[in-house]
């Protein structure tokens, strides 16, 4: 048996994914398995939210042999990772880092007490995360995925956004170095929102189950593409053959009254991304 390829997933929620999502690591786990290429996931954390530290959370339809190790976390930005990534680097020596970061600077301005992180502040900051990562492991191999294109908000999250993606675009070939290569995994080319739609997604942003495979997608190509990683790019199937999630009407559905309020309680529906609540006044 050949020796485990060792890989590090390193990302926000997106990434992480949510008690009963699959995830796109999930979805490249089983494309390597097609490919017969044998690969080994390292990183501190084994769920979802939020259940990170255990291998809880995960659609009960997943395989057994699923390993979920992976360095995501829920609200993860770039900037918070230039200064961890060295230590985890150290400890679980990776070969290649899967790295999929930047909508929280963006998003959210966080670090940044308020001022806008255009595109440039942001390159900059991931090639400190490069160079971090290269202090722990000169010979460190990156895929580094540029920022989907959420449904649209007021501001210029779109258009710094944009700017961001073409500025990594042009900079990789010039991070990219013969030791420790460097390659871009395109998730604008498939994994995005449209106006009226955002199929890849369930709540605009972070993936559905067809945004799962097309994420792992991305990554499949850039793999090929850069290091002849697999042969056969991962298939996304058909929306009538995308796996649905479960669903159902909670059970124990109590109401109680006090003097002002009604209260309701239900048991937890495993998976549920929420809950939606009816009610009408009668009389």
């Amino acid at each position: 048996r050949p020796r485990a390829i060792s890989m590090m997933v390193v990302g926000d929620s997106i990434s992480q994914g949510g008690e009963g999502d699959w995830t796109w690591r999930y979805r490249l786990w089983e494309w390597f398995k097609v490919q017969d290429v044998v690969v080994d996931f390292v990183g501190p954390f084994l769920g979802t939210r939020p259940q990170a530290i255990d291998k809880n959370g995960y659609n009960n339809e997943i395989d057994p042999e699923f390993n979920p190790r992976h360095f995501t976390a829920v609200g993860r930005a770039l900037w918070q990772d230039i200064n961890l990534i060295s230590p985890m680097v150290a400890r679980y020596n990776p070969d290649y880092l899967l790295v999929l970061l930047g909508f929280n600077d963006m998003a959210w301005q966080l670090g940044w007490h308020e001022a806008t992180i255009h595109g440039d502040t942001l390159l900059a900051n991931m090639e400190i995360f490069i160079a971090r990562a290269r202090a722990a492991k000169p010979d460190i191999k990156f895929v580094i995925g540029n920022v989907p294109q959420r449904a649209p908000l007021a501001g210029d999250l779109f258009l710094m956004t944009s700017d961001y993606n073409r500025l990594l675009a042009e900079a990789i070939p010039k991070w990219s170095t013969e030791t420790s290569p460097i390659e871009l995994a395109d998730l604008g080319a498939s994994y995005r929102c449209e106006t009226d739609e955002c199929p890849s997604t369930f709540d605009g942003l972070h993936p559905s189950p067809l945004g799962d495979y097309q994420i792992a997608r991305a990554f499949s190509r850039a793999l090929i593409k850069g290091f002849k990683i697999g042969t056969d790019e991962l298939a996304v199937p058909d929306p009538a053959d995308l796996p649905q999630r479960a669903f159902s009407i909670p059970t124990n559905t109590k109401v109680m009254i006090d003097t002002k309020w009604l209260n309701i309680t239900w048991n937890l529906f495993y998976g549920a991304k929420g809950y939606n609540v009816q009610s009408r006044v009668l009389g």
